[in-house]
Parts: structure tokens; C-alpha cells; sequence
């Protein structure tokens, strides 16, 4: 029987979880993830990466957020709570799905031209 998520985490996926997911309630991902850290620590990150220019040259010619910034955010909340909260069979096709959509993106940097 799969442990039930901490309070502060909206259900993921549809239905009750099969497990207990990649991580599980005894780990570091279940405690930071249901804390106010992620509210910190996101835009810490994206202003981090902002200061690269080239992952920012990447950033406007692939992402969606520039169109729709709401939306990007939902999407990227949604896979982080799948991928710590959700169960196995929900979190590894999430992950791939990422994988597929960081691999297919190609940008070129406007400076060298390299791709």
C-alpha cells in the first residue's frame, strides 16, 4: 500500500498511486519537495540560468514560455511533483517524455552560430 503524500501536495495523476514512486516517504525529495523550498529555490534556478547566455539563446528559441508563461510554469510544476510524488509507472514516462523534448531542441547561438 503506497504511503500517502504530505499535505501540502496536490494529488498527481489520476486515482490513488500504485507505490510509492522513485523516491518514497523516507527520502529527501518527499520532505524538500513538500516545503516551501521549491517556491525559493525555482526562480533562484531560472535566474541562475539567466545568466548564461548561451542556455538563454537555447530558452527563447525552444520554450513556450515567452507565449505562454502560465502555462510553462504549470508544466514544469506538474512534472516535478509526477517525478517526486507520483507513482513508478506515472514518473518514468515523464522523465523520458522530458528527455525526448531536451533532446529533439536545437538552438543556435546568434553570436558563433554554433548549434
Amino acid at each position: 500500500m503506497p504511503t500517502p503524500r504530505p499535505s501540502t501536495v496536490p494529488p498527481t495523476g489520476d486515482g490513488e498511486p500504485k507505490d510509492d514512486g522513485l523516491f518514497g516517504p523516507q527520502s529527501v525529495t518527499w520532505r524538500v519537495m513538500a516545503g516551501a523550498v521549491p517556491l525559493i529555490a525555482g526562480p533562484a534556478a531560472v535566474a541562475m540560468q539567466s545568466l548564461m547566455p548561451r542556455a538563454m539563446h537555447l530558452f527563447v528559441q525552444t520554450s513556450s514560455f515567452l507565449q505562454n508563461p502560465e502555462q510553462r510554469g504549470q508544466l514544469t510544476q506538474d512534472y516535478f511533483l509526477t517525478i517526486a510524488y507520483g507513482d513508478t509507472e506515472t514518473a518514468e514516462p515523464a522523465g523520458q517524455l522530458l528527455r525526448n523534448i531536451h533532446h529533439s531542441h536545437v538552438a543556435t547561438d546568434p553570436v558563433t552560430g554554433e548549434t
